[in-house]
This record gives C-alpha cells, structure tokens and sequence, in this order.
C-alpha cells in the first residue's frame, strides 16, 4: 500500500468547485470553508467556488415567473472555471489594471470586480483543480458532494478526517494524489464519478505532455458497453472516444476483452490550458462564461468529456 505522505503535502495554486445553481452553491461553500478552517483539504492558495454562468428566462409575463436556461455543460464550465481562477490569481499578483463593477449578478457573487488582464505566466507556473458538482440527485436534494463514504475506501489522510469523509473531500484528494507528477496544468474531475481507494492507482508524469491526458479504468466489455469508453491508437494516442458503444463493434477494436472506461478525471496541460482561455472572447464559445451573459446572450452547451 502506498503511503499518504506521496500526495498528502502536495499544493494546489487554486481549487475551483463549479455548481449548476446558488442554491447548490451555497451548501458547497459552507462546507467547503469549514474543510479548509481546519485543515482537512489540500494545502492551496485559492478556493472558490462558482455558479455555472447561466440567465434567466421569463416565460410568462402576467405572473413574472422565470426559469433557468439550460446550462453551459460541464466544457463550458471548465472554461469559465479556468477563467474566473486566472482573473483572481493575476489579481492577486498585481497583473490587473482595470477594476468595473458590474450590475450583472454573476459579477456581484465576484465581488463586483471585471479583471481584463491575464497573466500567461501565471497560468504556466499554476496547478489549478477543478471539480464539478456534477447532477442533482432526487434522493440527495443538495447533490452527491454531502454523501458519507467509509474512510477506507477513500484517499483522505488520516489527519484529515475527523467525521465520515464526503464525497466531496474524497474527489479533491484523489485527484491530490493522482496529479503527484504534475508539476503545473489544469486537473479536471468530477462528482458524478466514484473512483473508491485503491493501492494500484498509477498517477500518470504530466511532465512533456503538451495536450492532455484522459485517465481511464479497465473494465470488461460488458461493463464498458453502457459507459464511454477511450479508443486509443497505440495505448497512449486517443482516436475517439464513443459513448454506450455496442458490445459488437466493442470486441472489435478490444481484442484483449477490456475496456478503458473514462473515469472522468482528465489533465490539461498549461499549454492547452491558455489556448482554452483564448477561447472565452471567441464566438460562440464566449457563452460558455460569464463575459457572454453578462452581454444577454443565450448559454452554450459544450461538453468537456465528448
């Protein structure tokens, strides 16, 4: 069994939770600072904790009831995610030179503060983790981020539990531990996904990777079939990646009977990450965040793991 010192020291420059509305939000970041009081995440220089950009609707006039539009999906939100984290760390380095405040609501859960510069050495001297809340469950109103694991199935340390860990401090330490070779990027999880403890987990070297890295799970096919599923090229280059791919054509290109499942946790590279930030002013993929509802436009859905 390997030991919670390799990961249990390692530093985040900043932590980013993204949640589908403010209602979600709000349980996140209470527990979210409780966690961090006492010590019980990660060491890091920045935790926020965001809503997916996203505006209303007014759909019926007489009785002013507004809805929310659909959401920017979990691609749109790693954008915004990336962005919102950049702003406040060149914020916090001195890299800005113009502060507006904003009428726009997202603005004012930033504390009413438009930052226009980003420092592109920060984002290649930066490890940044982003975790998506993830679906609201009927059974778990305030989502899967409260749900109690047993401490031997998770990657917390020892000296960070004091109660039952969540899935939320589960995902945080996990992706700790599985970016231990990543000196700088952009860590990629979320909470729809259970990935339990395990001795054989292999953190991949990030090191010379330009680009990023999807990490997998091998499955058999029947298992694989009803999931995604990573079609590589030579066991390192991705082709596609296909979705509830038919058994058939499964053992096709599976030849050993075993499938690499996604696991939902992906690497991006500092280099993909400031081509991405570029991507925030670029239409149409300037409605994935919050520059673009703050314009009155309708939210992009863009998928981060198709």
């Amino acid at each position: 069994m390997d030991s919670y010192d390799d990961y249990s020291n390692l530093h985040w420059t900043s932590i980013v939770i993204t949640c589908s509305s403010g209602s979600v939000r709000d349980g996140v970041e209470e527990e979210c600072k409780r966690l961090s009081k006492g010590g019980l995440l990660p060491s890091h220089d920045l935790l926020l904790v965001l809503d997916d950009p996203q505006h209303e609707v007014e759909v019926s006039k007489q009785e002013q009831v507004f809805h929310a539009a659909p959401g920017v999906g979990s691609g749109g939100a790693t954008i915004n995610a990336i962005l919102v984290a950049m702003e406040r760390l060149s914020a916090q380095h001195n890299h800005t030179t113009i502060y507006t405040p904003s009428k726009s609501s997202y603005f004012s859960y930033l504390h009413n503060i438009h930052i226009n510069n980003i420092s592109s050495e920060l984002v290649h001297s930066s490890r940044i983790l982003v975790l998506h809340h993830g679906r609201l469950l009927v059974h778990s109103p305030g989502g899967t981020a409260f749900l109690r694991l047993s401490p031997e199935q998770t990657f917390v340390p020892p000296s960070a539990t004091t109660t039952p860990p969540t899935l939320l401090q589960h995902a945080i330490w996990m992706t700790t531990k599985m970016s231990s070779k990543s000196k700088t990027g952009v860590w990629v999880m979320s909470l729809d996904t259970f990935l339990p403890y395990s001795c054989i987990v292999c953190p991949p070297d990030t090191d010379g990777v330009d680009g990023a890295v999807v990490c997998t799970v091998a499955a058999p096919l029947e298992h694989a079939t009803h999931h995604g599923v990573v079609i590589a090229n030579n066991e390192q280059d991705i082709n596609k990646m296909e979705y509830r791919m038919p058994l058939d054509e499964l053992r096709k290109v599976c030849s050993e009977g075993v499938g690499a499942v996604i696991s939902g946790l992906v690497f991006l590279s500092s280099s993909l990450t400031e081509k991405l930030l570029g991507l925030h002013t670029v239409p149409p993929l300037d409605r994935c965040t919050y520059y673009g509802m703050d314009s009155g436009v309708p939210p992009l859905q863009v998928s981060f793991f198709t």
